[in-house]
């Protein structure tokens, strides 16, 4: 009997125990889940579109763009300069203008390779066309054929690189005009990150949580980015840590300036 009592004892003892454990592992479970979300300190800019005002430096030969800070995609002369340094500009605005003249005749140029490149095309599809009946009929030979068949296809692909050639002369042309770009939205560069290979920037919403966005790169000018799409007045972008962010993640704000 005592020995049956002392194993009732124990038991009883055990189970205790087992309940008390089960007890401080909920609880402390319970705690766990109840730990707040951390909440990053991020440092901010709050997007205001400024108009495209930049200082342009316009003496001598213009080189290629971006080696100012707004220039012209062509080389050339400057023909006119309708606005001074330092001129706040709206969008469309002249700036200045090169000579034409060159690219005026290199559009001419593209033009007539155009027009011969499409009448090879002509000619050498009419002569694919006999060829095949010819053929059909036992009058030529399937290597004739073959040769007509060959020279239509070759003249296609001239009269598609003549065409290219004539847009992009066309393109010059236009590029000889300097135009403002109105109003634009420039970033610090160290906002942008990588959405699959693509440019997007953090955007605080509403409720102080990161949501990922989007954007198109306009041009980058020193250590900032221009942006040409994909950004609205107000919109609030972290400049710092963006690396750290998680989608949904919780924010506070440090500082928030104007860009």
């Amino acid at each position: 009997m005592a020995g049956s009592g002392v194993r009732r004892f124990l038991q009883l003892t055990a189970a205790v125990g087992i309940l008390t454990l089960i007890s401080a592992l909920t609880a402390c479970k319970k705690q766990e889940a109840a730990a707040p979300q951390e909440i990053r300190p991020v440092r901010t800019v709050t997007v205001e579109p400024k108009e495209a005002g930049e200082t342009v430096s316009l003496t001598g030969e213009i080189q290629p763009r971006y080696q100012a800070d707004l220039g012209f995609r062509v080389r050339g002369k400057i023909l006119q300069r309708p606005v001074d340094v330092g001129t706040q500009v709206k969008k469309g605005d002249l700036l200045a203008r090169l000579d034409p003249q060159q690219y005026s005749q290199d559009l001419e140029v593209a033009k007539a390779e155009v027009a011969k490149a499409d009448a090879e095309v002509t000619r050498s599809r009419n002569q694919e066309y006999r060829q095949s009946e010819l053929l059909k009929k036992g009058f030529t030979t399937q290597v004739a054929y073959d040769q007509a068949v060959k020279t239509f296809k070759t003249a296609e692909a001239e009269a598609e690189a003549a065409r290219a050639k004539q847009t992009q002369a066309s393109e010059n042309l236009g590029y000889t005009d300097l135009l403002g770009e109105g109003q634009v939205v420039m970033i610090p560069g160290s906002a942008l990150f990588q959405k699959d290979g693509q440019p997007a920037v953090w955007l605080v919403t509403k409720d102080g949580t990161v949501q990922l966005k989007p954007i198109t790169v306009a041009r980058y000018q020193g250590d900032s980015v221009v942006v040409g799409d994909g950004l609205g007045q107000g919109d609030i972008v972290v400049t710092g840590g963006v690396q750290k962010l998680l989608p949904g993640q919780k924010v506070r704000l440090m500082q928030a300036s104007a860009g």
